[in-house]
């Protein structure tokens, strides 16, 4: 307080504190703290001394808090919105003085018995002098008390000292400095101890203290208007805080801030990473628990980092971190230790705790100094060969949900409190993106007297919001280990609300919540949708995922990224975001629509790539993809040929051919084009001749090259073996198609087929828009604006990127492709299913995240690169379209042993959502960027197919299943490709036979089985743990 007094004698009418219009001077806030202050002392309130600040945030708070140190006292934050029964704990332990409220305190000075003064109408407040008190004060006498979450049933007060909290903000200054025409933005509740440096660092530098009006810290987009309009240069975001404020439509135009401040949990490398795309300002690190005054380490973010975890640096002036094992003794670099905290920062203790202080404030045995101690964090982490740290987790129960801290057992013991319970369970839950939630696992001493809303409200007496579980579970009993501890790993996935509450349906309530409903059920095929279900518990993945991103785009003419589905995975939820993208004025007028075309046609951007490796290779069958169907039964030839042509004049795509106008290639779209259909015979062959000139027959018309400027760049042949059995084999050059194309070509043909044996006329839904339109609007979206963003983040992620060694041999010529089957179990697949939903990733990720893993094992590399095909669909017109969509996209991420699987499976899923956000820049482009030499950017690939239709197509009368046409060159050194049939997860592990013994990749592959069923079992256990059971 004395430095905030020196500060004022030098700028005594500048602005000191403002709050929605209002605002007061450096003198008028010292004198009204120097009035509260002068009767604070003649209560009796001097050295050691507690007062209660029971306020909300506000300009009497600031000057409330200040004018409790002006008079040598301590102050307690006791938040209006935490239960009354929970603050009266608070006092009975901590025995305030006084207790400071704004107005009102009535029922605060009944319930507590603790004398409540009012600041507004306090009348001898005014009576006093405004005169600085004189009070001697020593450094280590008590500055504040915070409560914190505790493991024993109640919370904990942390005693902070002057001398801790004075060089905190010294060392922030002097590391940071602010000047008078900086605004800090207050925001952070003063029961958490980022509001110390909030309110006095400005303070003491003379810039302004601007406070954001009560729960405006909750209000993202408030905070976005507020930044705008009082042109803040610093601000402080717990991380999930964070990625929120990111997501509004106008965050990137707060151009007046500096720096911005994160701590409060572990800062994701995804949110700074977007905080880097769309912010000037500076980001910093940092990183304390509230025993220790505020942070205790500082990291500064650097726009070019690519590290997966964002360390949290380097200790403060004044403070020493020790990383330390099990006896005490410090740990080298790369190894993971307890975090203590040495120095002027660790806090006197727990205010009346005084066995709960000597096992967390512990002697300095590292420190000279006499009586130095040291608090022991119950942090895991490490330190990085710079000498930074890195945080790795907790090696207790202790949580984080949005930055508060929860100790479960404190949960615990209140919900054992209510008469209805026996027995209870407390963790966090990860249901979906990155958020946790937290569950409680209930025994009922009568479950049919049992009522979620009748235990909210009680709870809700008891313990603040951020602490009261988020779904209850009720179990018959609690699973033990057999050393009688609870089996975490037994217990079910947990229950929403509304099951136990038997209310299996809860409809639409407006208009937009039924829009939304409706296009959920369309997507995920099923008959309704209650606006509390979880998207990825209904079976969503990330392809249905874009194809309700892109309807929601056409309907509701909005923007939303892919993460807006994981953050948001209902329809409650997201209707919200909708709702506030529409309020911001935030909508989306890129439309896809027929428009009148150029004489010249451009390439779409994806097809680009195959134009030009048919230049380099012309005549080259690489790029041929066969379709070809078994049917059995009495097949009609005529209408079968008669349904192809149907299909030819549907899709402009199957009448284009690609010309080449002054070096550049366009597309020329024939009116009228017939695509013959020979019929060769083969029924007079016998069996095994038969079968041999099928097969040489098949394998021919694949290897026939494509004349890309002649075309048709689609050929039909049907092989007739019994006037019962044929062989319709469907050939396309990649430039027209792709994988999904065919799944639509199979599709309709079989209902044009179908109505033309049935006698009713063939018809198939109009399509919105042919593919030459898209090739149109993809151009002009790439050159207008997307493609310098896209490739910017490509570019970063992918910097230095090296493929991954899986082999030394050096071999000539094409690469032949071999396949080992791959199959799991029913029982792993649907322990894979279940898992990825309730861990709320897709399957793909999960899948993906444990074939990193085998290779990390193989190649013994920490920087891991996959290639994955993407449909690139992202838009509804265009999923009825044959045509070439597809595209490349390389998934890095980082394999660092000591990660759980859980924090891996994070990394994996960030990793993923990002490469979705920007798929839409072609793999060409991102070759050309980072590889101009042509050198590969990946050796190993992961696909996991799931096709756009639910059911299989029909062919009426007839039986009908694909004929393996596997190529027999490997594009690339290793391919795991999986996909779903029949309840079970099966594929192949396509492989360079020239590279690879079949031993080898028989190997991996039991590797691959071996670790996706360990982690789904043990998925708390560290990438080393589980990659050692292969050494076996």
């Amino acid at each position: 307080h004395e430095l905030i007094e020196e500060q004022v004698s030098r700028t005594p009418e500048a602005k000191a504190v403002s709050l929605e219009g209002e605002w007061i001077s450096y003198r008028e806030l010292n004198e009204r703290a120097n009035r509260l202050a002068h009767l604070l002392r003649r209560q009796g309130v001097g050295a050691e001394e507690l007062v209660g600040v029971y306020m909300r945030r506000s300009i009497e708070l600031v000057v409330s808090v200040l004018a409790i140190w002006k008079a040598g006292g301590a102050y307690m934050p006791l938040e209006p919105e935490y239960p009354l029964e929970r603050i009266r704990g608070m006092v009975e332990e901590a025995k305030p003085r006084v207790v400071l409220v704004d107005e009102g305190g009535e029922e605060l000075e009944r319930m507590c018995g603790v004398e409540v003064w009012s600041v507004r109408r306090e009348k001898r407040i005014a009576e006093q002098p405004v005169t600085n008190p004189q009070v001697r004060m020593a450094p280590e006498n008590l500055a504040y008390v915070i409560y914190t979450s505790g493991s024993t049933g109640r919370p904990k007060g942390a005693m902070n000292s002057h001398r801790a909290i004075c060089n905190r903000l010294y060392w922030m200054q002097q590391t940071y400095p602010l000047s008078p025409e900086d605004k800090v933005l207050q925001k952070t509740p003063f029961s958490f101890d980022v509001s110390v440096w909030e309110f006095f660092w400005p303070l003491l530098a003379g810039a302004c203290l601007v406070m954001a009006r009560p729960e405006g810290h909750k209000d993202s987009a408030y905070l976005v208007s507020l930044i705008r309009g009082q042109q803040i240069t610093i601000v402080h975001f717990v991380p999930s805080m964070l990625a929120l404020f990111l997501e509004e439509p106008e965050a990137g135009t707060c151009k007046s801030l500096r720096r911005v401040f994160c701590s409060g949990e572990a800062l994701p490398a995804s949110v700074q990473s977007r905080f880097f795309q769309t912010q000037t300002a500076t980001l910093h690190n940092l990183y304390g628990p509230t025993e220790a005054a505020i942070e205790v380490t500082f990291w500064d973010c650097l726009r070019t980092d690519r590290q997966k975890l964002v360390p949290i640096g380097k200790p403060i002036a004044n403070v020493r971190i020790y990383l330390l094992d099990r006896y005490g003794q410090q740990v080298p670099i790369g190894v993971p230790g307890e975090l203590f905290i040495g120095g002027v920062a660790p806090a006197r203790g727990y205010i009346n705790e005084p066995a709960l202080t000597a096992w967390k404030f512990l002697p300095d045995p590292f420190s000279e100094e006499q009586g130095a101690r040291m608090y022991r964090t119950g942090d895991l982490a490490r330190y990085l060969p710079d000498g930074c740290i890195e945080f790795l987790g907790r090696i207790d129960d202790q949580i984080k949900i949005r930055g508060c801290r929860i100790e479960p057992g404190e949960v615990e013991a209140v919900l054992q409190q209510h008469p209805d319970i026996e027995e209870c369970v407390v963790l966090a839950y990860t249901a979906s993106g990155e958020s946790a939630e937290l569950i409680a696992y209930i025994v009922l001493r009568d479950p049919e007297q049992f009522s979620v809303d009748e235990i909210r409200n009680w709870l809700q007496h008891r313990l603040p919001d951020y602490m009261i579980p988020s779904a209850f579970t009720v179990l018959s009993h609690v699973p033990l280990t057999t050393s009688g501890k609870v089996d975490k790993k037994a217990l079910p996935e947990p229950q929403r609300d509304r099951d136990m509450l038997k209310t299996e349906y809860v409809g639409p309530r407006s208009e937009l919540e039924r829009m939304l409903a409706v296009l959920w059920a369309e997507v995920l095929d099923l008959p309704r949708i209650s606006v509390t279900d979880n998207f990825f518990s209904l079976g969503g993945h990330s392809l249905l995922a874009i194809q309700i991103v892109a309807r929601i785009r056409k309907v509701f003419h909005v923007e939303l990224p892919i993460r807006s589905l994981f953050e948001a995975p209902t329809v409650a939820a997201l209707a919200e975001q909708i709702r506030t993208l529409h309020h911001t004025g935030t909508e989306y007028d890129d439309v896809l629509r027929v428009e009148k075309r150029p004489e010249l046609i451009p390439l779409a951007p994806a097809q680009q790539r195959f134009w030009f490796l048919d230049r380099m290779d012309p005549g080259s069958s690489a790029y041929t993809i066969p379709l070809a169907l078994h049917i059995k039964g009495g097949l009609q030839e005529a209408y079968c040929q008669q349904a192809l042509q149907l299909m030819v004049q549907r899709h402009e795509v199957l009448r284009t051919t690609i010309a080449t106008v002054k070096g550049k290639p366009v597309q020329r779209i024939a009116a009228q084009l017939h695509v013959p259909c020979p019929l060769l015979d083969l029924s007079d062959k016998p069996g095994a001749a038969q079968e041999s000139v099928v097969m040489q027959t098949l394998q021919a018309e694949i290897e026939r090259p494509f004349i890309l400027s002649m075309g048709p760049l689609i050929r039909l042949s049907l092989l007739r073996l019994r006037s019962d059995e044929h062989i319709l084999l469907v050939t396309m050059h990649h430039i027209i198609s792709d994988g999904w194309s065919f799944d639509i070509f199979l599709q309709e043909f079989c209902t044009l087929y179908n109505a033309l044996v049935s006698g009713s006329t063939p018809s198939l839904p109009a399509l919105p828009v042919q593919y030459a339109d898209y090739a149109l609007w993809h151009t002009r979206r790439l050159e207008q604006h997307m493609i310098e963003e896209q490739l910017g983040y490509w570019k970063q992620q992918l910097a230095d990127l090296a493929p991954l060694p899986l082999s030394t041999n050096m071999v000539q010529g094409d690469p032949p492709l071999a396949a080992f089957i791959v199959r799991l179990s029913p029982s792993l697949s649907e322990a894979a299913r279940l898992f990825s939903r309730r861990e709320g990733v897709t399957l793909f990720m999960l899948l993906l995240a444990v074939f990193q893993m085998v290779l990390r094992k193989w190649t013994k590399q920490e920087d891991i690169a996959v290639g994955t095909l993407v449909a690139n669909r992202t838009r509804v017109e265009v999923e009825a379209l044959i045509g070439c969509f597809i595209n490349t996209l390389v998934l890095r991420t980082r394999l660092t042993e000591e990660l759980s699987f859980y924090a891996f499976l994070r990394r994996v899923q960030a990793v993923t959502l990002e490469a979705y956000m920007h798929q839409d820049v072609p793999f060409d482009a991102v070759m050309s960027a980072l590889r101009p030499s042509a050198q590969k950017l990946y050796s190993a690939m992961f696909a996991l197919h799931t096709a756009p239709y639910q059911e299989p197509p029909t062919l009426i009368g007839l039986e009908m299943k694909p004929v393996d046409l596997r190529s027999a060159v490997a594009r690339v050194e290793l391919f795991l490709s999986l996909g779903e049939e029949n309840g079970e997860i099966n594929g192949a592990l396509e492989y360079n036979s020239n590279l690879f013994p079949e031993a080898v990749i028989a190997r991996l592959a039991y590797w691959y089985e071996r670790l996706l069923q360990s982690v789904i079992n043990y998925p708390e256990r560290t990438l080393e743990e589980h990659l050692r059971l292969l050494d076996d």
